[in-house]
């Protein structure tokens, strides 16, 4: 009977590598989470002011991220729950007022360039998100879910 033989491990594929990086992890869920407050408010807009758009857009997608955030991206199960869920509402709570701030900075700016008030509104909104969300990645990791990424 032979001997049985040892096998070699197999390396992580470059897309478990990917997926091993906490801020890897935090772009596909922020991104999904922009982009579900990005689409959402444009169906908003067509019964609020731009500004109230913009803010429940933001609101449900705090929501979806929660959960997201703290099982896939910070890989967070320990902790006491209320806390955590505390930190999470007041960091975004900022990050939230953050996106309206710049969005509509940067949408008047735009538009002051002549470009019509819809698309500057877009792009304007896609400013805030991006600003918001630089923010969001650094309070989360060094508050909210501190030590789990």
């Amino acid at each position: 009977m032979p001997a049985p033989q040892a096998s070699t491990p197999v390396p992580p594929s470059w897309r478990q590598r990917l997926l091993d990086d906490g801020r890897v992890r935090f772009l596909i869920a922020g991104g999904f989470a922009a982009g579900l407050a990005w689409t959402l408010r444009f169906g908003f807009s067509l019964f609020l002011p731009y500004w109230a758009a913009v803010a429940l857009a933001t609101a449900v997608s705090l929501v979806a991220g929660f959960g997201i955030y703290r099982s896939f991206v910070f890989r967070s199960n320990g902790g006491h729950l209320g806390r955590t869920i505390s930190a999470f509402l007041l960091v975004n709570g900022v990050g939230a007022g953050l996106t309206v701030l710049v969005a509509v900075l940067a949408a008047r700016g735009i538009a002051a360039l002549g470009l019509p008030a819809g698309p500057a509104e877009a792009v304007g909104h896609g400013i805030g998100i991006a600003v918001a969300a630089v923010f969001n990645f650094l309070a989360h990791k060094h508050w909210t879910f501190k030590g789990s990424a």
